[in-house]
């Protein structure tokens, strides 16, 4: 089960990945449908699950690390497709926190 609290990455069937902290009673919604919260908590990271339009999401685990020097994003898992110059963005439920350039 996936603790309330904790940084989900929502990766998407085309590998579109979105970064929300797991928060009871806030739903995940995207283009693709929407992710209950007791659903995702009901999960194990790894582990797929479908939205409300029956698209498959994946669900990984991911550490946010705020230093002097900038912030960092920890993948539990290695990642595909992200390059030098993205950008990764992250989310307080659903207002924007922080935003940055992926450096390497």
């Amino acid at each position: 089960m996936i603790p309330y609290g904790s940084l989900v990455v929502y990766v998407t069937p085309k590998g579109r990945r979105y970064i929300k902290r797991l928060e009871e009673g806030q739903d995940w919604h995207s283009n693709d449908g929407t992710l209950p919260a007791a659903q995702v908590a009901a999960l194990d990271f790894g582990a797929e699950t479908r939205t409300t339009l029956d698209v498959p999401i994946r669900v990984q685990e991911a550490t946010l690390f705020v230093r002097d020097q900038g912030a960092y994003i920890l993948f539990d898992t290695p990642q595909r497709g992200i390059t030098p110059g993205q950008f990764a963005a992250w989310y307080d439920g659903d207002e924007l926190v922080g935003s940055g350039i992926i450096s390497e």
